[in-house]
């Protein structure tokens, strides 16, 4: 008896030492800074959110406004608005679910200057809550049902004015206001496909979430989705 437990705790010994000497990238570091669980409670998103430098639009660089929005054709619009300041190292903080900083800033050359590393150290980002909270409840309900939780990907979130024209959005866009994201439907009821019953899905949820609160875009014959906080009631289904 006692030589077959010296035997097992050798063993146990020789084990441990053989997995400290294993490289350490082999293994999940929480304490890392690119380590982040779901944010999946309002107060998680206030609190991704709270730790953003926020500035006015007054202080923002001229550079930028004129880059943005040329013609300053939304200056008398977004000239009360607040953005979050979001440097290089934000970009995948979960902000919503899975969800990060970068699926939904605006994609335009300040951004991609960021990722090549250059001179850009500040991107504005404008963007409402309770669009982040209208995406939560969707997180929650479509777990609550059983499907896939994660089951679309995001298409777009903030757009300033200049991004919006390139993409042809409407002149008066949600997205210009951090009001609106775009989704992509995927597997929502993992039946193995993307199909119009993954989107009847999403979209009937987001009937009852958006409700008279805001936008919804159905898009027919695609398998995309709008939904904006604008704080009015609003349906439609073209481009």
């Amino acid at each position: 008896m006692k030589t077959k437990l010296i035997f097992v705790c050798f063993g146990a010994t020789f084990y441990f030492t053989s997995c400290t000497n294993e490289p350490t990238s082999q293994f999940t570091d929480i304490s890392s800074t690119n380590y982040q669980i779901d944010v999946l409670t309002r107060s998680a998103i206030d609190s991704v959110m709270d730790s953003f430098e926020q500035c006015h639009y007054n202080e923002i660089d001229e550079s930028y406004h004129q880059y943005s929005d040329p013609g300053y054709e939304f200056k008398s619009s977004l000239r009360t608005r607040n953005y979050c300041i979001i440097h290089k190292h934000d970009f995948d903080k979960k902000i919503v679910g899975k969800f990060v900083v970068r699926d939904f800033i605006t994609h335009d050359e300040y951004y991609r200057s960021a990722l090549r590393n250059d001179s850009v150290s500040e991107l504005y980002w404008l963007i409402d809550r309770n669009v982040l909270y209208m995406m939560l409840e969707l997180i929650q309900e479509v777990d609550k049902l059983g499907h896939n939780m994660y089951g679309f990907e995001i298409r777009n979130g903030h757009r300033h004015p200049r991004k919006n024209k390139e993409v042809k959005g409407a002149s008066r866009s949600q997205h210009i206001y951090g009001k609106a994201i775009d989704i992509a439907v995927m597997d929502v009821n993992e039946d193995g496909q993307a199909t119009q019953k993954d989107k009847t899905i999403l979209y009937g949820l987001l009937e009852e979430i958006v409700g008279s609160r805001g936008g919804l875009g159905r898009y027919p014959g695609t398998m995309s989705l709008h939904f904006d906080c604008r704080g009015r009631k609003a349906r439609w289904d073209s481009y």
